[in-house]
């Protein structure tokens, strides 16, 4: 179940919510003090003002090219309310893309369709004929052989189910695909 619009998050959350790491918002946090999170048995919830501020500043960062000195500058002329609203509109896009992206995994009968997630897997033996090789959206990840040995047992039955898993993902792409 999803929070209210007015529920406090973690740092946790806000991280994932604007893809920001959490040292930067607490860089942020000591360079805005308009940056207030609750803090309760020394962890920080931030409020909903402050998770728009944060999304504000990203924007400010990242789409306009801006520094931290020119946002200081940006504050002290259009105040918090506009890094605000900057924020909640950001906020407001990255909802609706991430509404839209999940619109868009959802195959024909409604179930959500892991390849849309994962577009490309492809699973090989090395060359040389130790490790397997897997390929996730153009990525090569190698799992040498020897890395069975410094597994533990639940750690190779994890390793197992992921990639049975793939693999079961590389069939149904296969199939859809072709």
């Amino acid at each position: 179940m999803a929070k209210s619009a007015e529920a406090l998050r973690t740092m946790g959350e806000v991280e994932t919510m604007l893809d920001v790491r959490d040292h930067v918002i607490r860089y942020w946090e000591k360079k805005f003090p308009q940056i207030n999170p609750v803090k309760i048995k020394g962890r920080r919830y931030f409020r909903p003002e402050d998770v728009y501020f944060i999304s504000g500043i990203k924007h400010l960062i990242d789409h306009e090219r801006r520094t931290l000195k020119s946002v200081s500058t940006l504050l002290a002329n259009e105040g918090v309310g506009h890094v605000r609203e900057l924020g909640a509109h950001a906020l407001a896009e990255i909802r609706s893309g991430a509404d839209a992206a999940t619109e868009s995994a959802q195959d024909h009968d409604g179930a959500p369709a892991e390849t849309a997630v994962i577009e490309h897997t492809h699973m090989s033996r090395d060359d040389d004929g130790g490790g397997r090789v897997i390929e996730v959206c153009g990525v090569s990840l190698r799992l040498p052989q020897t890395l069975e040995g410094r597994l533990t047992p639940e750690g190779r039955q994890q390793l197992a189910a992921l990639v049975e898993r793939l693999d079961s993902l590389q069939m149904r792409m296969r199939g859809e695909i072709a």
